[in-house]
């Protein structure tokens, strides 16, 4: 029979009917008045962080509007039709408006889900119908990989890599098909790379991995017995794809392309580096430059000082939050709707396979261009990672290869003095991470104990369970802008590492609840029965009989999330200021960190000049190597806690 890994959450491994071996427990029995307590305890902290996570999902929306209404009093404009300037400096004035961040950023998104979702359709048919086995495991991780790459350096790469290959494609299109919206003349020069041509690409190649993923794993669940008798009756493997999985993982695939859509409207820190300012309204060019409502509430954090100032780009957040809270629901939605039909499965009739004649020149022509195409999408998905690596790597060598790098802060240098390293910015990165992983973990699974231990069909539970989904597509520059208006501008809590760390958990939580609510609704039901038999009271069967046997794979989901968020830039601008000095005090104080510090050196003269250039490459290739470490990490970590299998 197939039973579930649970070192390799999703995947099964053909054994014998067996199960991973569950802890010994000692045989004896807990007092009952004991055990109802313990029982009780235990289930009011699993409920309360459920109730914990539904506040705080609806706090965000609460704490945005309560620090954006005194800002829309004194506003002189149409909020939701005002395209000019913004002009904040008078606060008994203001003049502020949506309609152009609005129209840039459905605009770019769009576009990058246009140029994603054809890729990604040909990535999902290559891995599940036609890649050999063997290889399908290892280039569904290698795009993944994808995601895990930090948007700073995308950014970067964006910007001083792709945008001059760019050049010569954007000039020909603005040349010869410059009569057409599209390419006419924009608000930046065309040549430029500053514009939303090439930040729509770049924005195409991170939004990838997560529709392929998702349509991936819908196009798995395809019944295995239709696929068999499509081919038993004479179908090429694109006939197969086409009468079969397309139509059973249609939903699922819409529904990939809706969680592309909201990670491309909540893009931040990748978009401010490429896009390019400008005073002109939007024309609906794609070589126009402009601001997306992102990138224009992280380029004003110095703004950030007067509670109407803040409170105008607060206002724009709102409207950013709501959006993707829209997108994701509709998509949690056509999800939730492709699971219903594969639960329903053994409910529905036989697919009704057509007679297919002998194979005929047009049927074999079809399947070779079909198998080529899918080929080709499988490729492209693996260039963009592959030319990242290879760029971070050869241009930021230089600069780790030197041991002060290692040992030394940049404090007492100057832009363009060479010397110094990242000794600051590693150590900053590593206590933010460490102090958000503290806090959510414990939350995180406890969570996920109560949706699948105590939760069952509750409506606590499918309250949670939409919350924790809602959660995972929030973008970075929300979480930045609610630990703002909750706890910085209400609290009085100081700008500082601790305030980043306290946004990073709102994006760890949905991460750790996930794998570890996974992890346990694996660990087989006779484990638990057992142990019940032999008088254990449920907390402690779920303490040491179900948390050993999913340690490995929630061990896993932890240091994934952890390597996640190591990577976030707009919390910092929103939150922290940058230093070049080293801060140990999470508490207060200017704290360095490597996007950060990668951040600083694009404003500093990166690309022009070979100190901050070389700092900048310097900090991403530490940047990707700690990712890297974190993720092998967790790798072993998922083997050594595997439970055996017999």
């Amino acid at each position: 029979m197939t039973t579930p890994d649970p070192a390799h959450p999703g995947s099964g491994a053909v054994v014998a009917a067996s199960f991973p071996e569950a802890p010994v427990l000692p045989i004896r029995q807990w007092k009952g008045v004991q055990s109802r307590f313990g029982d009780r305890i235990f289930r009011k902290f699993a409920e309360a962080s459920a109730v914990l996570i539904a506040i705080v999902v609806v706090a965000i929306g609460g704490f945005l509007l309560w620090r954006a209404v005194p800002a829309l009093k004194r506003n002189q404009e149409d909020f939701f039709t005002y395209r000019g300037n913004w002009v904040t400096t008078n606060t008994s004035a203001m003049h502020f408006g949506i309609l152009d961040l609005l129209q840039v950023t459905l605009f770019i998104s769009v576009f990058a889900l246009i140029l994603a979702m054809p890729v990604a359709l040909g990535v999902a048919i290559f891995l599940t119908q036609y890649a050999p086995r063997r290889l399908a495991g290892p280039l569904a991780y290698t795009v993944d990989l994808l995601a895990a790459v930090p948007s700073i350096i995308y950014g970067v790469w964006g910007l001083y890599v792709l945008a001059p290959q760019l050049r010569p494609v954007a000039t020909w299109l603005n040349h010869s098909l410059g009569w057409l919206f599209l390419f006419a003349d924009g608000t930046v020069s065309a040549a430029g790379g500053g514009t939303i041509f090439t930040g729509g690409i770049v924005l195409a190649v991170m939004i990838l991995p997560l529709i392929t993923a998702v349509t991936r794993e819908v196009f798995v669940q395809t019944p295995h017995d239709q696929i068999e008798a499509a081919l038993a009756l004479g179908a090429t493997r694109w006939e197969v794809v086409t009468t079969t999985v397309l139509p059973f993982g249609r939903s699922g695939y819409i529904s990939g392309a809706m969680l592309g859509l909201g990670r491309a409207l909540g893009e931040t820190v990748a978009l401010l580096i490429i896009l390019r300012g400008t005073q002109k309204a939007f024309g609906w060019s794609l070589f126009d430059g402009g601001s997306t409502f992102a990138t224009k509430i992280a380029a004003t954090a110095w703004e950030f000082n007067d509670k109407y100032k803040a409170g105008a780009y607060i206002a724009a957040g709102l409207v950013l939050f709501v959006l993707t809270f829209v997108v994701d629901a509709l998509a949690r939605g056509a999800l939730a709707g492709t699971k219903r039909v594969r639960d329903d499965l053994d409910l529905r009739p036989p697919l009704k396979a057509r007679r297919l004649s002998g194979l005929g020149r047009r049927r074999r022509a079809s399947n070779i261009v079909a198998t080529v195409l899918v080929s080709l999408a499988m490729l492209i998905a693996l260039a963009p990672l592959l030319w990242v690596l290879c760029a971070v790597i050869i241009k930021g060598f230089k600069a780790i290869a030197s041991l002060s790098w290692w040992t030394h802060s940049q404090a007492g240098t100057t832009p363009f003095l060479a010397g110094g390293g990242a000794y600051h910015a590693i150590v900053g990165t590593v206590l933010q991470g460490l102090v958000s992983a503290a806090i959510s973990v414990p939350i995180g699974v406890m969570l996920a104990i109560y949706l699948v231990e105590y939760g069952g069909g509750t409506r606590l539970a499918r309250v949670a369970t939409f919350m924790v989904d809602i959660l995972s597509g929030v973008p970075s520059i929300i979480a930045a802008l609610f630990i703002y208006a909750s706890c910085v501008a209400t609290l009085g809590l100081g700008r500082s590492g601790f305030a980043v760390s306290l946004s990073l958990v709102l994006l760890m939580l949905p991460v750790i609840v996930r794998s570890t609510e996974e992890m346990l609704r694996i660990v087989p039901m006779d484990l638990r029965e057992a142990s019940y038999a032999l008088g254990v009271p449920k907390w402690k069967t779920i303490v040491r009989v179900v948390i050993p046997t999913g340690l490995s794979g929630i061990i896993t989901g932890i240091m994934l999330a952890l390597a996640r968020v190591m990577g976030e830039t707009a919390p910092l601008l929103i939150l922290v200021g940058y230093s070049q000095a080293m801060n140990f005090d999470i508490f207060k104080g200017f704290m360095g960190t490597l996007p950060g510090m990668m951040f600083n050196e694009t404003a500093a003269g990166a690309g022009v000049n070979p100190v901050p250039t070389d700092r900048l490459w310097g900090a991403g290739l530490t940047l990707i190597l700690m990712i890297a470490v974190v993720n092998v990490g967790a790798r072993v970590v998922s083997m050594m806690f595997a439970p055996k299998k017999s």
